[in-house]
């Protein structure tokens, strides 16, 4: 069975050779998958996309696509059409739901990953993650910081599902000031690489590129003294000028226009300009960051650099894109280098007067909100380990869904107010939500197995002997169609452009799992709460059972799969 792009581009295909058989001119085709409603078709073909026809062509037109999608393997039942849409599909239920979770039973925790294997290593450069000026002190890692972990988090990811290697770059003092908070939120550390600030004016990196024909020198008041001191491509540093205070500038505006890098909107800043590298006798921040990338980009041979920052920040790290280049390719080597820029966090209008300033406020603060909830829900229960550990795991899925749910490049405006989570009538509790949806398809696993302990239930058949022709409901489709099925494309689709070479912006969709894993999470709530899964253990019931079971531990598996992605991990029960 071919996959949801597949599929559809299939159905595309010959859509469009049977238009063109008929002499019906054809706008643009457009197939569309259905996300409800689905008695009038799962895949329709618009009337729009096409010129009027009466009802006897468009009669013949679909008898024809019948045909020829049954030869091309598409697993479909019968072709009709209606008032809006020319053609409406109604594909082989039975068929992808045997064929689907079968795969995903197969595959498990590889579902959803990418097939294709790529031998290439990318490198994560978070300017949060190297020094650059930012606190030692733990308890100041700002909100806007954790976001940008949160986002290399998941990133990191999605890019190994996409079968890339990666490497995560982080500065050591950093790294030690940070460990705590990695460990708060789960986050995994076997990515990293620890890699000091390098402060040696004596590397032959920096030697080089001071070399190169676009740096301009001056002493450190911008004035030339009428050519004394200013010379262009050839700033080598004798020993007698190393106290006169010479400033090296690098001249970006004259490198985009002679290397014709594109300038603007999906290019580099059109402001770039003289660039400051060297100064009192010592590198700047911006070439001492580019030669620490350059370093680990030489020693793991990586071919593509992603620089994660946030929009403050994005005109300097634009810099440091250029300088390391240059550094490169005077090396005779070459780096393809993407930039994924992120929107700042504010607290909403309405909680102006919270005291919420740090990564470890909002921990506290999300943290004291899930322990009253619980409290209200399980009363003096809550108390003991296992409760603060199952509390701090809800609390860091909370933040990660807060933190990752919006747009990346949009402004994250948070309810920092200290009313409960239902009581501010806002989406701050949606991972809790979608963690306790997952909790209890675990629970019923685990109940259904005690049963067949028991002699209640005869054991789960194969997935091979299961009559899926009994899920007749459309919340059964639903969750299937829209979630199951289509989660590998989710996923292939979070990561757009990293290899396109038009655009120094990389579009990955941070937000597409977590959006995708709160809607499931509804459809699954709904479906639980009005259909039985595990009834009387009556003969005639049980080929349901076997089917709704099969259907929700696929459910089950792609929101594991998609929590991991986030780097939370599921709970058994709550």
């Amino acid at each position: 069975m071919a996959a949801p792009i597949e599929l559809l581009g299939v159905i595309e295909k010959k859509a469009l050779e049977t238009f063109n058989k008929r002499n019906i001119n054809v706008k643009k085709i457009a197939v569309v998958r259905k996300s409800d409603r689905f008695s009038s078709g799962d895949i329709v073909i618009p009337a729009g996309c096409h010129e009027k026809q009466d009802d006897t062509v468009l009669c013949k037109l679909r008898e024809t696509l019948f045909e020829d999608l049954k030869r091309s393997g598409v697993p479909v039942t019968k072709i009709s059409g209606d008032d809006f849409n020319s053609v409406a599909i109604y594909l082989d239920r039975n068929s992808i739901f045997k064929e689907t979770v079968g795969l995903v039973t197969a595959e498990k925790e590889r579902y959803g990953l990418g097939k294709e294997k790529k031998d290439e290593t990318v490198i994560l450069c978070n300017e949060s993650l190297l020094k650059c000026g930012k606190s030692d002190n733990a308890d100041d890692i700002s909100l806007e910081d954790l976001r940008s972990f949160l986002m290399q988090e998941h990133i990191t990811h999605l890019l190994q599902s996409q079968s890339y290697n990666v490497l995560q770059l982080v500065e050591k003092k950093r790294f030690e000031t940070l460990k705590s908070l990695f460990s708060q939120f789960g986050t995994g550390l076997s990515y990293f690489v620890e890699a000091a600030a390098d402060t040696d004016t004596d590397k032959p990196e920096i030697s080089e590129f001071l070399k190169c024909p676009y740096i301009t020198r001056s002493d450190d008041n911008g004035k030339s003294n009428g050519g004394k001191y200013k010379t262009e491509g050839t700033c080598e540093r004798p020993e007698s000028e190393k106290d006169i205070g010479l400033v090296y500038e690098f001249d970006m505006k004259k490198y985009l226009q002679e290397k014709g890098l594109t300038v603007g909107k999906t290019g580099f800043d059109k402001n770039l300009s003289m660039c400051e590298v060297f100064s009192c006798d010592a590198p700047t921040e911006l070439l001492n960051t580019s030669v620490l990338i350059n370093n680990i980009i030489k020693d793991k041979n990586a071919k593509k650099c992603l620089h994660i920052t946030g929009q403050s920040c994005a005109f300097s790290r634009q810099k440091v894109h250029l300088i390391l280049q240059e550094i490169v390719e005077k090396n005779s080597r070459c780096i393809s280098q993407k930039h994924f820029v992120y929107g700042p966090v504010t607290r909403r209008q309405e909680c102006s007067d919270s005291n919420v300033v740090s990564a470890d406020d909002l921990f506290r603060l999300r943290y004291a909100q899930l322990r009253q909830a619980a409290i209200m829900k399980y009363g003096e229960a809550v108390h003991g380990e296992g409760w603060a550990a199952t509390l701090e795991a809800l609390t860091a899925a909370c933040i990660k869904f807060e933190m990752l749910s919006c747009v990346p490049r949009n402004t994250l405006k948070l309810d920092l107010s200290e009313e409960d989570m239902e009581g501010s009538g806002l989406a701050t509790s949606v991972g809790s939500f979608v963690m306790y949806n997952c909790a209890r398809l675990a629970t019923l696993f685990k109940h259904f197995e005690e049963e067949v302990e028991c002699d209640t239930y005869p054991p789960l058949p194969p997935v091979s002997d299961v009559d899926f022709s009994m899920l007749r409901e459309e919340a059964e489709w639903s969750l299937l169609f829209n979630y199951v099925y289509t989660f590998p494309e989710l996923v292939e689709q979070t990561v757009d452009n990293v290899d396109n070479c038009d655009t120094i912006c990389a579009k990955i969709h941070t937000q597409k799992v977590c959006q995708m894993l709160s809607s499931l999470s509804r459809s699954l709530s709904s479906y639980y709460s009005r259909y039985h899964v595990l009834g009387e253990p009556r003969a005639q019931l049980l080929p349901t059972m076997y089917a709704r079971l099969y259907l929700l531990k696929a459910v089950h598996q792609v929101m594991i799969n998609g929590l991991a992605s986030l780097g939370i991990q599921p709970l058994s029960q709550l």
